[in-house]
């Protein structure tokens, strides 16, 4: 199958907007699907991939590896200001709401600046389907160009909350523009509720995963005489991070084991991590570095005692709490985690503590501390890996590139 894939983000973009179609992309290019991922460039990049050029390296490009495209966007001063945070209050709003209502969206800009690798790929490449995802619905209006131009069907993917993405005047006008969409994808059942309530299209959740391989890893065992507490990502306005240094702070107080402690950040709230952690030190090491590889930091995971995160309910479903199943490391996660999560960790035997204040932290380290935790049952955690849920992408594709056909005859 050929298939276009349409995102903001470039895939080398070191933030969770880049993970799941860099991810979906590898894992159907490596099942023999030809797969080409269209995105912005990198921040601050002089230089986009060149529509003349494309016929070219699409044919000479060997597809075990999808093919990336990189547009820089069109220059646009009021847009540029605005995602700077550079326009007045008022001047904003008015620039948010005309954007959407008259452009179709705050990244119009890049919309436009797709148009001649648009029509280089419809081209060279005729795509069979599109599969455009909502961090932005500037990827859903290049989806829609693409497969309008190519005469193919597209998908629509909710990655993102719409209702907290999209100002609320614009949450019940906007969705009509997008029915024309074959099919819905969303990240989570709590994403495609809000695609089935708010577009009214067909949805199917495809999880964002792991790599199978990483479950094929030999075992490593925590115990080495370290107690390891490791978090990763935003900590968003940091107050439920503040409950788990709480629990974490009262566990140390009180527990007598000599047993070291370490706690270990990654990310891109270090500073931030580094201040609220302040009441830590002294009782425990503090370690709050910026973001690694992916691979180094499921390493630090997986020799975890237990990996924790902050919860912020408006995501409806963090991917972070998939990156944490995959080490089969116990979890603890401040608010409490969603029904679906839960579900999911009991599903997988994996030990997940979902904590609503600093004193259930406290208790759930006690308990984390104080016995081995069963074995994971990687079979049934295998269902939540790329490869498993590439699987369903791909099913999702044939079926509207099958109505398609019907459609067509």
């Amino acid at each position: 199958m050929r298939a276009v894939f349409v995102n903001q983000c470039h895939p080398e973009t070191p933030h969770v907007c880049a993970v799941r179609l860099r991810g979906f992309a590898r894992a159907l290019a490596a099942k023999g699907h030809r797969v080409v991922l269209l995105t912005e460039c990198l921040a601050g990049a002089a230089a986009a991939t060149d529509p003349r050029d494309l016929a070219d390296r699409l044919a000479g490009h060997r597809w075990e590896e999808a093919f990336h495209v990189g547009c820089l966007p069109a220059a646009a001063p009021l847009l540029g200001r605005l995602h700077d945070g550079r326009l007045p209050w008022g001047l904003r709003q008015a620039t948010v709401a005309a954007s959407f209502v008259f452009a179709g969206g705050v990244f119009a800009h890049w919309r436009r600046a797709t148009r001649p690798a648009v029509a280089a790929l419809t081209r060279a490449f005729r795509p069979e389907v599109v599969w455009g995802s909502f961090g932005v619905t500037d990827a859903w209006n290049i989806a829609r160009d693409l497969a309008g131009a190519a005469k193919c069907p597209w998908i629509a993917d909710l990655k993102d909350n719409w209702d907290n993405f999209v100002p609320l005047g614009l949450r019940q006008l906007l969705p009509g523009r997008y029915r024309d969409a074959a099919h819905m994808t969303a990240l989570s059942d709590a994403h495609a509720g809000i695609g089935r309530a708010r577009f009214g299209l067909d949805t199917t959740t495809v999880y964002s995963g792991f790599p199978l391989d990483s479950l094929q890893r030999p075992v490593v065992d925590p115990n080495d005489g370290v107690f390891r507490i490791v978090s990763a990502g935003s900590i968003y306005d940091g107050e439920a991070f503040k409950l788990l240094v709480a629990g974490i702070g009262g566990w140390l107080a009180k527990r007598a084991a000599a047993t070291p402690v370490e706690f270990h950040y990654r990310g891109g709230d270090r500073e931030r991590v580094a201040a609220l952690a302040a009441p830590l030190a002294g009782r425990c090491a503090v370690d709050a570095l910026p973001f690694v590889a992916a691979e180094e930091l499921q390493a630090l995971q997986r020799r975890a005692a237990v990996n924790v995160y902050p919860r912020y309910a408006p995501m409806l479903f963090h991917h972070k709490f998939v990156e944490c199943l995959a080490t089969g490391r116990p979890i603890i996660c401040v608010p409490g985690e969603t029904a679906e999560c839960r579900r999911i960790a009991e599903e997988t035997g994996t030990a997940l503590y979902s904590c609503d204040g600093g004193d259930e932290v406290e208790n759930a380290l006690g308990a984390i501390a104080g016995r081995r935790m069963p074995p994971v049952d990687a079979g049934r955690l295998a269902r939540y890996s790329w490869e498993r849920q590439a699987d369903v992408l791909a099913g999702v594709f044939a079926a509207a590139c099958d109505r398609g056909a019907k459609a067509r005859a």
